[in-house]
Formats: C-alpha cells, structure tokens, sequence
C-alpha cells in the first residue's frame, strides 16, 4: 500500500475459485476496470493510496481480486492479501 496506483484501464481474466476470485492467463472471464483518480490518502501518506474506481464489468470480487494482482490489496482485506488492522 501506499505506492502509486497505475491510473487507466486495468484488464485480466477472472476465474472464480471457491470463494475467492483468481486472475489467469486463459479459461477467465474478461474483466475490466478504470482507475480514474489516485492520491495519497490523508493521514496515512506514504502507507495508503485513496482511489476510484469505474467498474466496466462486474464480476466476483473484481476489485479486490485485481488490485491485489497489480500489488494493490484493498486496506484490510484478509482474503486478497492486506491483513493491515484499519484504525480510525
């Protein structure tokens, strides 16, 4: 967390494994989202980045999924690799 999100369209295929989303390279289904925007997130530079998302598929856990594969877990979330407890 914390480095720079590349902004623009983001592309992988998605496979649904159990309860979990998988990234492949064949046998997935397309999926696309958009970074339109990304900044460091207030209070927490250096370890967060705020950004937004425009989805132009929905597919199971498709944020969380493909952020975790481009380095980017979503803060706090035990399933696609951030464990980091969220303070308020």
């Amino acid at each position: 967390a914390g480095a720079r999100v590349r902004t623009g369209e983001h592309k992988a295929y998605l496979k649904r494994e159990g309860q979990r989303a998988v990234c492949v390279r064949s046998g997935g289904k397309p999926s696309f989202l958009d970074v339109l925007y990304q900044e460091p997130t207030p209070g927490r530079a250096g370890t967060s980045t705020d950004v937004i998302i425009s989805l132009r598929t929905g597919r199971y856990h498709q944020i969380r999924a493909m952020m975790a594969e481009a380095g980017h877990p979503v803060l706090g979330d035990e399933i696609y690799g951030d464990r980091t407890k969220v303070q308020p």
